[in-house]
């Protein structure tokens, strides 16, 4: 049978163990944490600067992943095929925005910007997601995704892709429609 001074001791041990290791974890974190903000790499500029370029832009979201199309995505009537670079649609959806008045943000992460229409619905707000994904070395996938700003539920109605399409076909971004997705 074990008595309570050693129970207690074992115990005491083992929590030493643990909070020094735990404590060697949140110091390298915050020593990579360091190295990072301390890096020469790009900062992604979060919404459109008003002196900021579309070069500016371009490159800050250099850095920016760009994610495959692929399985997890399935075909819906709120995005466009292109043979354009994924990065030159952004950049000129960033560029249509920011001529429009519109403020949006960028992913920090990945090549996607989101921004608030109130233009879309009569019932109001809609948060529109943008993201440009690539399919295959020559064509690149434009999703856009419409949600509910409250709370974060796709929203179906046949304005949606009414906005979809008066996005797609303007005139500063109607020719990056140029594929399907059944193109080889």
């Amino acid at each position: 049978m074990i008595d309570e001074a050693s129970w207690c001791a074992d115990f005491t041990r083992r929590k030493d163990v643990v909070d020094s290791e735990a404590k060697k974890d949140r110091d390298e974190k915050a020593r990579q944490r360091e190295a990072t903000q301390n890096s020469e790499e790009p900062v992604v500029h979060r919404g459109a600067s008003p002196t900021g370029t579309q070069n500016d832009l371009r490159s800050s979201c250099q850095a920016l992943a760009v994610m495959e199309y692929g399985p997890r995505f399935q075909l819906s009537n709120t995005q466009l095929f292109s043979t354009c670079q994924p990065l030159d649609y952004f950049c000129a959806f960033a560029q249509y925005l920011s001529a429009a008045d519109m403020e949006y943000r960028v992913s920090g992460s990945k090549l996607k910007l989101k921004y608030l229409d109130d233009g879309v619905l009569a019932a109001g707000d809609v948060e529109i997601h943008v993201e440009a994904l690539q399919v295959s070395v020559t064509k690149t996938c434009i999703k856009f995704n419409y949600l509910d700003p409250i709370n974060k539920t796709d929203v179906c109605d046949m304005a949606i892709v009414g906005h979809f399409l008066s996005v797609r076909n303007c005139p500063e971004l109607r020719n990056f429609c140029d594929a399907t997705y059944d193109e080889v």
